[in-house]
Formats: C-alpha cells, structure tokens, sequence
C-alpha cells in the first residue's frame, strides 16, 4: 500500500475553519458571496480528494474539474477587482437565471427526441432578462491578468474532454515499439501530480485573494502558507507537454535544483 500523503493532514486540520468560514447566512450574504464561499468549499473539498488519491485511481478523470475551479477563480477574482458589490450581486444573479432557463432548453430538445414520455421542466422567464452579462472567461482573465494562468489550465484540461488523437495516442504504451495497450492508468502518475499539484495551487491562490471577504483567522493563514512553502519548494510542476513524451531527455535533477536556487534573490527568499 503507499504511503499516505504527507500533505493531507494539513488539510484536514482546516477544514472546520474553513466550513465555518463559508456558512451563508441569507439575511447577510448577497449572490457573491454565496457564490464565493461554494467556489471555495469546492476547491478545499477537490484539494482533499486529490490528495486522497492513490496511485491507481484514474486521475486523468477528475482532471477536468479543476477547468471550473480556474475558472470560478478568475469570475471571482474579475468581480472583486472590477465591479462594485450591487453589480457583483446583479451580474450572478443574471447569469444563474440564463443558465437555468437555457439548460431547460436544451433538455427538452433532448428528451423530446431521446425519451419524450418523460417529464422535463421547461420554461421562459417571466421577464426578460437584463441584456448585461458577464464577458467571457479570457476577457476576464486578460482584465485581471490572469491570461496566463486561464490559457495553461485550459490548454490541458481540454486535452482530456475534447477529442484529442495526440492525448489518446499517448495513453498507449508497450514493452516493444510495434505493440502496444491502451489506457488511461498508463499516465496515472502524471494526472495524479497534475492534479494534485493545481488543487493545492488554486486552494492557496483563493485563500490569498478573498481572505478579507472570508475573515480567516491567522492561524487558518499561517497554516495555508506551509502548503504554499511546498509548492514552492516542488521541484517539478507538471507540464502540458513534457519532454519525456517527446523522446527528449529532460534537465537533470541536479540542474533543476541549479536553475531553482538560481532564480531566487540574493537574500534567499523565493521571487
């Protein structure tokens, strides 16, 4: 059996903070920051179960989630930044009546040709509703510069929910160059440490940008700051194309250890 991940129990140890932290109280809570704290309990809930993984649990299936976890990130983040309270509320509101009444669409054309003895909701709003939306995910991402960070994440979550021939042709290996297996466990560990390296980023990434909003007690802070201290310190991020799946002999980990202590200041401290 592996052993246990190291990081979890640090996790564990924040979690009754960090549910007390994201209670919504309707008379006080406006839609954003009901929005914020689900965004934020989902990301600490996916942070948990990354780190639970073991080392055969076909992570290349829950890698898409963390798609949305960026991209509630950067909503988030573009509403904080750039709109006031009262349009924060507006535009979630807004935006969470379109995609019911547009999702009752679309499952009643399904149904209708699929199964059409059974029973759908369907519906228009009452109103119409306010013609301002929020931009698209990369507008706000460019707006909050965040472009880089949108663009890397979508680049290889796409690689696992579009059809994607170079993705599928990876996932096979063999023990001769003309035969070979197909599957997806066949890159486990990468998913894995793709998964489990981004759920902590994005976890921290949240905790530093809306701990005014969500009052976390300095202990909560100190306590997430080791988890950053990690990924600081982690050698290797997993990369969208690696070198070892171009055939091409990657930087030695004496080298990357080099590169790494010479990318900090003078006094030592990580850039």
């Amino acid at each position: 059996m592996a052993d246990a991940d190291p990081l979890l129990p640090q996790l564990i140890a924040v979690e009754v903070e960090t549910r007390e932290r994201c209670v919504v109280d309707l008379d006080a809570d406006g839609t954003y920051s009901n929005v914020l704290k689900g965004c934020f309990v989902k990301s600490f809930e996916y942070a948990v179960f990354c780190r639970s993984l073991g080392p055969d649990k076909r992570a290349f299936f829950v890698a898409p989630a963390l798609r949305g976890i960026c991209e509630d990130f950067i909503a988030l983040r573009y509403l904080q930044a750039k709109r006031t309270p009262a349009e924060r509320d507006d535009l979630l509101k807004n935006k969470m009546m379109s995609l019911v009444f547009d999702g009752a669409a679309k499952q009643l054309k399904f149904f209708q040709n699929r199964r059409p003895f059974q029973p759908v909701f369907s519906g228009q709003p009452k109103s119409p509703l306010p013609k301002v939306s929020l931009p698209p995910t990369r507008n706000m991402a460019v707006e909050v510069g965040l472009d880089d960070l949108y663009d890397f994440m979508y680049a290889i979550t796409s690689d696992v929910v579009h059809f994607n021939p170079r993705v599928i042709i990876r996932n096979a290996w063999g023990d001769t160059k003309k035969r070979f297996q197909h599957s997806v466990g066949n890159f486990d560990v990468y998913y894995a440490d793709f998964c489990q390296t981004y759920s902590l980023f994005f976890l921290c990434e949240f905790v530093r940008a809306f701990s005014v909003e969500l009052s976390f007690s300095g202990e909560y802070l100190k306590s997430i700051g080791k988890l950053e201290e990690w990924l600081t310190e982690k050698l290797r991020w997993p990369e969208a194309v690696t070198f070892e799946e171009m055939n091409i002999d990657g930087p030695a980990e004496v080298l990357r250890l080099l590169m790494k202590m010479a990318s900090k200041p003078s006094g030592g401290e990580v850039a």
